[in-house]
């Protein structure tokens, strides 16, 4: 029978011997572990075992598939599509931002850190492999970087961009929106123009500065700087000796600039 001067002499005794009783719990879960300790593969904080965090998370999507994170969590992601090894880093997690998506520096509140100076293409998804259409990723980077105003770095890779609407040279394959810094680092443009057919012609224009809604017709207001260095650009075709590709009705004519 356990009586209250019984259970009194135990706590004495505990407390003395091994410095109470939350210490002595302490002392017999590291025992269980063993004298490796516990595995990475057991350890878990916020949903991820302390192997995922040590490695890092294979891609974005699996950062986003984080099942209620916690306020301030920081988390490295290896790449931003599983497997590329590109577009990857650290990220944070702001409650506050949440709902935000810009696609690359805030992805539904994880924050990317470390981008004070520059942004990438293969931050907002882009494969830069010769290969894969980059268009959209190139697009949203180009975006964030004007409205963020940091300048957008090539990293010397190669991109693949397409005209999705048949139409005008004055529809661009690439908008820029305010001023705006792309370093290419010896990177190069692959223009795709696998829609172009002597049926089907369509001159395109790779660039466009484009004016915000609120100044479409405020000619008088500047977007800023623009420069552009550091690129190849490639038309995505072979010229020869035996057509003349100056005529104005060429169906694979492409402007840099409009």
């Amino acid at each position: 029978t356990i009586t209250a001067t019984t259970d009194m002499a135990t706590k004495t005794y505990v407390n003395t011997n091994y410095g109470g009783v939350k210490t002595l719990y302490d002392k017999n879960v590291a025992a269980g572990a063993g004298a490796s300790g516990w595995t990475a593969t057991l350890v878990e904080s916020d949903g991820l075992n302390q192997q995922q965090i040590n490695d890092g998370l294979p891609s974005i999507a699996a950062l986003v598939n984080i099942e209620n994170p916690r306020n301030g969590m920081r988390v490295t992601v290896k790449s931003y599509h599983l497997g590329q090894n590109k577009g990857g880093g650290d990220f944070i997690y702001d409650i506050t931002k949440a709902a935000i998506n810009n696609g690359g520096t805030i992805i539904y509140g994880w924050v990317r850190r470390k981008t004070n100076i520059y942004l990438t293409p293969c931050m907002f998804g882009a494969y830069a492999d010769g290969i894969t259409d980059d268009t959209q990723y190139i697009q949203k980077a180009m975006d964030v970087a004007v409205l963020e105003h940091k300048e957008l770095h090539f990293e010397g890779y190669k991109y693949v961009v397409r005209k999705e609407n048949v139409g005008s040279y004055l529809s661009p394959i690439l908008e820029i929106k305010g001023e705006l810094s792309l370093i290419g680092n010896n990177a190069t443009i692959l223009i795709n123009q696998d829609r172009v057919t002597t049926t089907n012609p369509i001159s395109m224009t790779l660039f466009k500065p484009s004016r915000p809604a609120e100044d479409a017709t405020n000619y008088g207001k500047s977007l800023g700087k623009i420069k552009i260095s550091g690129f190849k650009f490639d038309g995505g075709f072979d010229y020869d000796k035996y057509t003349d590709h100056t005529n104005a009705s060429d169906p694979k004519k492409c402007f840099l600039f409009y």
